[in-house]
């Protein structure tokens, strides 16, 4: 059975456009820069409601998202500089403008410079259509930068790997981004893909962003409105904890997994002018319910490579 079943796919599809809603918003209050994220916009048929728009706690929580992920896409390619080639790959890219930020100077930190640097981004086909009619027009196709090598598919298909292996150098140094993509999957599905990756790769890392339901009453009612809007819950239901997870980034494959709630990313990860810049736009009151929301969502990283536990 494919691992998206109708309901799950449409509500990752929403689930993307409610990001990239977001993310426009964020870069418009000045937490990140991001010059494309009004090009995509009206693209990102979500339903990101008013009253998400207008909190500081969904603000900031957006902002940790987008800062953690630029810290480790800069510090992935600085590890791998010696490689004359370096792939990114966004897996379930959605409207994201994440490439087009960072080859654009846009991420914090920058991205470093290396001349082998190749990205590519994943998802079903119509969303990369869409993307692409959206920033393939002849006002902009002069001022933008080249746009990323797209990959149709459906991440739910088994053997992920045979066909984007004729894409992509798959001997080379690749990093792997699931931005709140696998929460979306049952867990056997998720696991073979992960599995397909760490086998198929030599030098893979993946990047996880997805929320951890935990036992508590907050997680049941997090579970609960997933489940009404469609999403198929069963992968998040056994994987509860970050516990849970970095066993199942090593069960199938992957040597190394480390990994912590969005919570300790903020204040570990982020920067101390990265912290003071958010608590500068907006004022956050409510500080046990960001505490408890930043909780249940985890950021984590696993390679398959020898001698990178330490990273």
């Amino acid at each position: 059975m494919s691992s998206f079943q109708f309901g799950s796919s449409e509500a990752a599809k929403r689930s993307g456009s409610d990001a990239a809603k977001m993310k426009h918003h964020i870069a418009d209050l000045k937490y990140t820069t991001d010059s494309f994220a009004y090009l995509l916009r009206p693209r990102a048929a979500g339903l990101t409601s008013s009253s998400a728009l207008n909190s500081p706690l969904i603000n900031r929580g957006y902002f940790a998202r987008v800062s953690c992920i630029d810290i480790l896409l800069s510090r992935f390619v600085a590890m791998r500089a010696s490689s004359s080639t370096v792939n990114v790959v966004e897996m379930g890219a959605g409207f994201s403008t994440l490439y087009l930020r960072a080859v654009s100077g846009e991420t914090s930190p920058p991205l470093p410079s290396h001349s082998g640097l190749k990205f590519y981004e994943v998802d079903f086909e119509d969303v990369l259509n869409s993307k692409k009619s959206a920033l393939c027009t002849p006002l902009l196709s002069s001022s933008l930068p080249p746009l990323p090598n797209f990959h149709a598919a459906d991440l739910s298909a088994p053997n992920f790997s045979s066909s984007f292996k004729q894409e992509i150098d798959s001997s080379a140094p690749t990093l792997f981004i699931f931005e709140a993509v696998l929460m979306y999957m049952d867990r056997t599905s998720s696991d073979n893909l992960l599995s397909d990756i760490a086998s198929s790769f030599p030098d893979a890392t993946v990047v996880i962003y997805d929320p951890i339901l935990q036992k508590t009453r907050f997680g049941t009612t997090m579970c609960e409105n997933l489940r009404r809007s469609g999403v198929e819950v069963s992968g998040m239901l056994s994987l509860r904890t970050l516990e849970d997870q970095l066993g199942r980034l090593k069960s199938v494959g992957f040597s190394a997994s480390h990994g912590l709630s969005m919570l300790s990313v903020f204040s570990s990860v982020l920067t101390s002018e990265q912290r003071a810049h958010a608590s500068s736009l907006e004022m956050l009151d409510e500080l046990e319910e960001w505490e408890m929301i930043m909780s249940h969502y985890m950021l984590a990283v696993a390679s398959n490579k020898e001698g990178d536990d330490d990273k």
